[in-house]
């Protein structure tokens, strides 16, 4: 078992199976994670990063954040109607700015980030209802 218990930059505190673990990491693509400890470098996949992207694809209305970092700007209102790809909010990753977009056409239903603020991986930040469900 791993959890998180701090993250910076491009470094983190892991407690994995009950021993503290500090990590130098960093994520080339979205859905990979390199961590870096010791002599040692283990190349992850991000399992984060593939549901959300597995939810765009399913065209569900629950925007997610892919990974740990700081919601920059967030684009959309409670009651704001959207298209397919219209951007939602940007997200800054490991010096790095994400754009989440719309997966489907709907009307957004709630807004659960605010600039500014730090969020986790898998965090609801916008919920849309989708037209048509």
């Amino acid at each position: 078992a791993v959890r998180i218990e701090t993250i910076g930059d491009n470094e983190a505190t892991l407690l994995v199976d009950a021993h503290r673990l500090r990590v130098g990491f960093l994520c080339p693509e979205q859905a990979q994670i390199h961590l870096a400890f010791g002599k040692r470098t283990l190349f992850l996949r991000n399992e984060y990063a593939f549901m959300a992207v597995a939810d765009e694809e399913a065209g569900g209305g629950r925007i997610t954040a892919p990974m740990h970092g700081v919601v920059l700007e967030l684009m959309v209102e409670t009651g704001q109607r959207v298209e397919k790809g219209t951007p939602l909010a940007i997200l800054e990753a490991m010096k790095m700015q994400h754009q989440l977009t719309a997966a489907a056409a709907g009307t957004v239903t709630a807004v659960h980030a605010r600039a500014g603020g730090q969020v986790a991986a898998d965090d609801l930040l916008i919920e849309i209802e989708i037209e048509g469900e």
